[in-house]
């Protein structure tokens, strides 16, 4: 399969200056199936799971997700990232967003492609509560049934639309229509993903949007490789996964966070742009797409490529 390059979204051709990371030189395929390898990591690394179940850990020692989609979004409701995916990766499947934040690229994902389902997971119990409640505000036709509505000034409103020429009242109603059977096919939960890396349903396609890091910087090497073990588990033969990866830099930039961070960071071996190596050398999956974002639609420092990967 063709592996397609989205370029033309850039405004220009002109490639950035990029500081070099440290080559993947050291990454070999293992020997045997992926099953056995899969049983000898849990085994080899069983105290290392025993901690995180005990614990059921957040990222340990901070927040690392609070108004997210604040600094990300240019504008409310509008990812640019849900525009490149393809309906053949989305639609009609069982889907898994791992380090869904605030819920606002899942429910945006349920609402544009039509997933049969989706579930939002995030280790922060705070970080679901708000998906939940993206979810109810999204779904309540635009607030207008919430009891603090001025029901007098919405009726107001719609008269004042009505006298609109057709054309643009039909321009508005596009632009607001939501999909009214979202409730029905998003669910949040909060979860330690990688906590039970044997365990957990099956999904065909799974999401990992700007998480990988957190997980990289909370749980070292061990953790970023338990992350991709069990997504690759989870996922039905044929199944996609679609991962956007963050630079070396900005693991540098975040690495003060917290003492574990800090310490983590100085002991990290398998760097991100290891990652795509490590997937299909390693864990053979097969790339099929590179999505870049369009610049004029991304704020600065959020143009990460995204992965799209097959099992």
């Amino acid at each position: 399969m063709c592996i397609r390059d989205r370029s033309k979204h850039h405004r220009s051709s002109q490639p950035k200056k990029m500081k070099l990371e440290e080559p993947a030189d050291n990454i070999i395929p293992f020997p045997g199936s992926f099953s056995d390898h899969f049983v000898a990591f849990l085994r080899d690394n069983a105290q290392f799971f025993a901690a995180l179940n005990t614990s059921c850990a957040k990222a340990q020692g901070a927040k690392t997700g609070k108004e997210y989609y604040k600094r990300r979004l240019l504008t409310q409701w509008k990812d640019p990232r849900v525009g490149l995916l393809r309906a053949e990766w989305v639609s009609g499947k069982k889907c898994l967003d791992v380090g869904c934040n605030e819920g606002v690229f899942t429910i945006l994902v349920a609402d544009r492609l039509g997933p049969r389902m989706i579930v939002g997971c995030d280790v922060e119990f705070t970080l679901v509560e708000k998906a939940i409640g993206n979810l109810c505000r999204r779904t309540a036709k635009h607030s207008l049934l919430h009891p603090s509505v001025d029901k007098k000034k919405v009726g107001e409103i719609n008269k004042l639309i009505e006298e609109l020429p057709r054309s643009y009242q039909l321009s508005l109603m596009n632009e607001e229509k939501v999909n009214e059977k979202l409730k029905d096919i998003v669910m949040f939960k909060q979860e330690n993903y990688i906590a039970n890396p044997d365990a957990g349903e099956k999904y065909e396609t799974i999401f990992c949007m700007s998480t990988s890091k957190w997980v990289h910087l909370s749980y070292g090497d061990i953790g970023v490789i338990a992350l991709f073990y069990k997504i690759y588990n989870s996922l039905t033969d044929g199944g996609f996964f679609i991962f956007e990866n963050e630079s070396w830099n900005s693991y540098r930039k975040k690495r003060s966070m917290s003492a574990t961070f800090k310490e983590n960071y100085k002991n990290i071996k398998l760097r991100p742009n290891q990652f795509e190596k490590f997937l299909t050398v390693v864990l053979r999956f097969t790339l099929v797409e590179k999505l870049i974002p369009p610049l004029l639609e991304t704020k600065k420092g959020y143009d990460r490529t995204i992965l799209v990967f097959r099992k």
